[in-house]
């Protein structure tokens, strides 16, 4: 879908292309060398909204006129053009109740109110464009609320319904058709709008899943991707009325983790059953797949008794062929050092970024 918008950019003579990236934005930098494209990593993508993003952005964009794209959206026709005569906002109609943003303009056409939520209206969906006299105007109104506290989940468009009342600087409604305009978020939404994906993903972990259970891509439903892990990717899928979960190492985890201990470690606890069910686990290439279990939550034992029983049973199995996967730090008193962890894990993931960025 990305490729697909710089093309139709590159087919009205627009070739000044800069991408915000962030997770996984390795798998962007090909886009360099096809499409003569820029990139501009944005260090807040994981803990905060597209406000920061365009915010971190905005020395790509200020004094110039620019269209805003998202990279999950797919046009069928070019909606791009060598010259705008104004600022504005795709949007689609939206029969019955949405969640999208609603708005509401003036008989000319200029966007007066946006309220999220609505229905039988048009909504926000799709390309924006802003002339430069614009974002000369909205550009500090941006930079002030990026500087409150209070906005670290907020869109960028959380300060366009905030202004647009005030009627100035003016960014009018741009109708589109229907079936103009797509936004897909998910391979279960591509997969309903184009059937080759449901067996054609083109996805190593797809095709893993596939091999696996002996089914079709087809057949590989749910998808939800998760992106708690400090190493690793993961998302959840469902095949035959059961949910996964597949593990895929991030790049340069091969350095902080001994996959074959991993391996090694699993086999030998496995008597007493206090992990995960694994179903496949490759110690090459670090991919595993396990049973997701519904309703689970992350351990919280109310007393260092529980703590110990625990403790207890683990040591009292045979364990002289586990090996270390990664340093395990232990205090007589507090065997699972909870409290420090969930104290520095951000403070440790900001610093293995950092390294891995230099490897």
């Amino acid at each position: 879908m990305i490729e697909r918008q710089i093309q139709q950019l590159h087919a009205v003579g627009i070739t000044d292309i800069t991408i915000a990236v962030g997770y996984l934005k390795e798998k962007f930098e090909y886009l360099i060398d096809d499409y003569g494209v820029k990139l501009l990593y944005n260090p807040e993508y994981a803990t905060k909204n597209t406000l920061a993003t365009l915010w971190n952005a905005r020395s790509a964009i200020e004094g110039k006129n620019v269209y805003i794209l998202s990279c999950d959206n797919w046009m069928r026709e070019n909606m791009y053009h060598t010259y705008e005569p104004t600022s504005w906002y795709s949007a689609s109609y939206m029969e019955g109740t949405t969640e999208e943003w609603c708005l509401s303009t003036t008989k000319k056409g200029r966007i007066c109110d946006i309220q999220i939520g609505g229905s039988d209206s048009y909504a926000m969906y799709g390309p924006v464009y802003f002339t430069k006299e614009f974002l000369a105007q909205f550009l500090p109104k941006l930079g002030a609320d990026y500087a409150r506290p209070s906005t670290k989940e907020h869109y960028w468009e959380h300060t366009l319904l905030d202004w647009v009342k005030t009627g100035k600087p003016e960014i009018y409604i741009n109708r589109q058709p229907k079936d103009q305009v797509y936004e897909f978020e998910s391979l279960e939404e591509l997969r309903a709008f184009d059937p080759f994906y449901q067996d054609h993903s083109d996805n190593m972990a797809m095709n893993l899943i596939s091999k696996v259970f002996h089914v079709s891509q087809s057949e590989i439903t749910d998808i939800c991707c998760l992106k708690a892990g400090m190493t690793n990717q993961s998302f959840l899928f469902r095949v035959k009325e059961k949910r996964y979960i597949c593990r895929i190492p991030g790049p340069g985890t091969d350095m902080l983790i001994d996959r074959r201990a991993e391996h090694n470690n699993y086999a030998t606890v496995a008597p007493l059953q206090i992990t995960e069910e694994i179903v496949y686990f490759n110690e090459v290439t670090g991919y595993k797949i396990s049973v997701y279990y519904e309703q689970s939550r992350t351990a919280n034992f109310p007393t260092l008794k529980t703590k110990k029983r625990l403790w207890h049973s683990f040591a009292n199995c045979t364990v002289q062929n586990c090996n270390p996967i990664i340093p395990l730090i232990l205090k007589k008193e507090f065997y699972f050092m909870k409290t420090f962890v969930q104290a520095t894990v951000k403070k440790f993931h900001l610093k293995i970024t950092k390294k891995l960025k230099r490897i």
